[in-house]
């Protein structure tokens, strides 16, 4: 005898095949999945608590990866600043020689043109700058020189340290007294004193005595230090041996 036929998905015709249906869909007596001792729901709250678990891990590498690249860049921004700073540097020194070698030219220039020009009879003496008359000789600048003495040591030199004793008068020689010093000292050249003093000191032989007239342009400028606004100032200026 054939079995019945079904009515329905659900309705079986004998226990046999009730059994065989629910081993093939491989749930047990106990309503669970054959051999794995989890429902079907469970299984299915684990892959999404590891879909989760796999979403935060990914996130979590995106936030590493993007750290270390922010690090990186700021790694080399900070490379790429103290390379800038170093170039600064080396242009800074490089424009500085530059700068030395033009003022140690200008004043070979000037010792060539204060020892090429004056007095001609090989004594020895202080020589430099052009006559302009009275016994003055003028320098650059319009500073112009009388030498009241002539030593007999070495010649100053740019860059060389002297000791002189001086007295400063406003005008002229018969001018009002501003400044004196029967001891002091500077170095030639580095800006230590006035340009008057710069120039009219070298060339001078040390023991010598030297009268300088100094302009405004290179002396004070429109400053009143005691001798008058814009005043021509007059020198007297013995350079220690």
């Amino acid at each position: 005898m054939g079995r019945r036929k079904r009515s329905n998905s659900g309705d079986f015709d004998d226990q046999l095949e009730r059994s065989w249906v629910k081993r093939s869909r491989g749930v047990g007596s106990g309503g669970n999945q054959a051999g794995s001792g989890v429902t079907a729901p469970e299984t299915m709250r684990l892959s999404d608590e590891e879909k989760a678990r796999r979403k935060a891990d990914k996130k979590k590498r995106q936030k590493e990866r993007k750290q270390s690249e922010k690090k990186a860049l700021k790694q080399q921004q900070e490379e790429k600043k103290a390379e800038m700073e170093a170039e600064a540097r080396r242009l800074e020194k490089k424009r500085e020689r530059k700068r030395q070698e033009r003022e140690r030219k200008r004043a070979k220039e000037n010792r060539t043109k204060v020892g090429g020009k004056g007095s001609s009879g090989g004594s020895g003496g202080d020589t430099g700058g052009e006559d302009s008359g009275n016994g003055w000789k003028e320098l650059p600048m319009g500073i112009k020189f009388q030498d009241k003495s002539v030593g007999t040591g070495p010649r100053v030199e740019d860059r060389d340290r002297v000791r002189v004793s001086y007295v400063g008068r406003g005008g002229g020689d018969k001018g009002k007294v501003f400044d004196r010093s029967s001891d002091f000292s500077f170095k030639v050249g580095k800006g230590d004193v006035i340009k008057g003093w710069d120039i009219g000191v070298r060339g001078m032989r040390r023991g010598g005595t030297r009268v300088l007239l100094v302009p405004p342009k290179a002396g004070y400028g429109n400053r009143d230090i005691g001798a008058g606004k814009g005043a021509t100032l007059w020198f007297q200026v013995h350079v220690k041996a």
